[in-house]
Order: structure tokens, then C-alpha cells, then sequence
């Protein structure tokens, strides 16, 4: 017992003793590849023919804060370069050689997968066997590319045919005969369409002042939006030798509604109120 307690007293004291002597600190041993470029450049301006002064390596290592044997392989390196002829490159090693390998992946697998699985990163990575993150990493490397892909419409012969008249039609008469043909300038041609819009929408966002009351729309169902056809009618513009526009090319804007009294009374209107309420167009309508 007497034994175990002197030598429980003296590890203790020598415990004691190395906590308070000051531990020399951890070197870096890695450089950038700037640092490493000075580093060479330093050594190269203390050389003479190509050797080093016995202090050199120590002097560049306690300059920038790293083990001696670092600079010294960056010597050695840069040397074996200039023996056999070639451009020096004392650049890091480390990039592409440490750290996790990333996974492989047959892209060659993703041509037999159906295109209605392939919408999604997720869906893709589910056929392929493999992790989501994986799959976004090789699209970030180039290996995947992304498309949009639209609608396009099927033109039969028909069609094909009656685009072609129509352009035919829109060319000059008068210069028919020329080697180049000119289509007409078209000022007295006015453009028509017609085109659904809701009435309002499920959300909309208004700037307010803080003590302002916030608005409240309401509707009897939101899934069931009213809508109106509008009618536009547009030219083109037209412009005089000054380069004044002398007019716009808009026409008007009409709404296909009418104006109905309600039939009933209501917490809302009394009866006989003006309701506005859209009007089904069809081809009497339109004429």
C-alpha cells in the first residue's frame, strides 16, 4: 500500500510539472499553392547555382509558419523539374487525391429509362439506385443537362397549305415582277383576338400603411372564379418624317358583359340593382 501511494504522489507531481511547462506549437504542414509558389521563389532568390545556404530552408519555414522537411520537399521537387527539363509546378498534390471518392454511375443506363421518370432528379435517382445527392453532383459536373420541353402543334398538309396562301397573299402585287418581292407595309390591316380572363384572383398582395384595415374579398366559391372575354382590336402604329407617333395602333379593349337588375333582394343590393355578368360568346355574339 505504501508502494501504490508513492507512486500515485509522483505521477501526480510529474502531471503537475508538464502542466506548466509551455508545449511547443503544432506546425502547419500544408500550404497553399500561392504560399508554396513564394516559397520556391524565396529559396530560388538565396540559391547561388542552384544550391541552398545551410539556413535557408529553416529561415523561408520559420517565415511562413511550417515544417522545415515542407519547404525542403518543395526544393527537391522544383529541382528534379529543372534536371529533366520541365516547367515548374510546386502546386498542392491534395486536390483530387484526398477526401471521399465520389460514387460511379453508368449515365449510359439513363437512355432505357422511360422519359415520364426522368421529369424529376428524384424520379431519376429512384430508377437508377442511387442517392439523390449523388445524382445532383453529377448534374453539377455536366454529366446531365436539363430541358424544357413544350408543345409543339401538329400540322397536317391542310394547315401546311393554308399558312402558305396566307403568306402569298400578305405580298405586293405591284412587285411580283421584281427579282425580290416585297410583302405589303401593312398600315390598314387591323389585328383581332378575343381571350377568357377571371374576374379575380385566389391571392392577390396589396401595400398597405400599419394601421390600415386589411381588405376582405369574398366569393361564394373560389373554385369556381367568373370569367370575361375580352375583344382587342390593334394596328400598327404609325409614325410621321419627324418620327412622332401619330398613332398608336390601339383601338380598344371590349368586355363581352351585360348589365342585368337582380331579381331578388339581398344583404348586399336591394332589388332592381345593375348586376354586371358576363355574356357566353358565340358566333352571333362575336358578329
Amino acid at each position: 500500500m505504501h508502494t501504490e501511494t508513492c507512486w500515485f504522489i509522483i505521477v501526480l507531481l510529474l502531471i503537475v510539472f508538464l502542466s506548466g511547462v509551455e508545449q511547443p506549437l503544432r506546425l502547419r504542414n500544408w500550404l497553399t499553392d500561392a504560399q508554396r509558389y513564394a516559397a520556391y521563389t524565396s529559396l530560388h532568390a538565396k540559391s547561388t547555382r542552384g544550391k541552398l545556404p545551410k539556413t535557408a530552408t529553416k529561415e523561408v519555414a520559420a517565415f511562413f509558419h511550417t515544417h522545415i522537411r515542407v519547404i525542403q520537399k518543395i526544393w527537391k521537387t522544383a529541382r528534379e523539374q529543372i534536371a529533366l527539363g520541365l516547367e515548374v509546378d510546386v502546386s498542392n498534390k491534395k486536390t483530387g487525391r484526398c477526401g471521399r471518392k465520389p460514387a460511379e454511375i453508368d449515365v449510359s443506363r439513363i437512355t432505357a429509362i422511360p422519359l415520364n421518370r426522368r421529369s424529376t432528379l428524384r424520379s431519376l435517382a429512384k430508377s437508377l439506385d442511387v442517392g439523390i445527392s449523388t445524382l445532383h453532383r453529377k448534374f453539377k459536373l455536366g454529366l446531365l443537362r436539363r430541358h424544357s420541353n413544350t408543345l409543339k402543334p401538329h400540322l397536317k398538309e391542310s394547315n401546311k397549305r393554308e399558312r402558305l396562301q396566307f403568306c402569298i397573299s400578305m405580298l405586293d402585287q405591284t412587285s411580283l415582277g421584281d427579282a425580290e418581292p416585297r410583302f405589303i407595309d401593312m398600315q390598314n390591316i387591323l389585328h383581332m383576338d378575343e381571350k377568357w380572363y377571371y374576374m379575380t384572383k385566389k391571392a392577390r398582395k396589396y401595400y398597405l400603411l400599419p394601421e390600415e384595415d386589411e381588405p376582405e374579398r369574398t366569393i361564394q366559391n373560389k373554385n369556381n372564379i367568373g370569367k370575361v372575354m375580352l375583344l382587342t382590336v390593334v394596328g400598327r402604329p404609325r409614325r410621321n418624317a419627324q418620327g412622332i407617333v401619330t398613332f398608336s395602333g390601339k383601338i380598344g379593349v371590349w368586355a363581352f358583359v351585360k348589365e342585368v337588375p337582380a331579381a331578388r333582394r339581398s344583404k348586399k343590393r336591394e332589388r332592381g340593382t345593375l348586376e354586371t355578368k358576363s355574356v357566353i360568346v358565340n358566333r352571333e355574339v362575336m358578329r
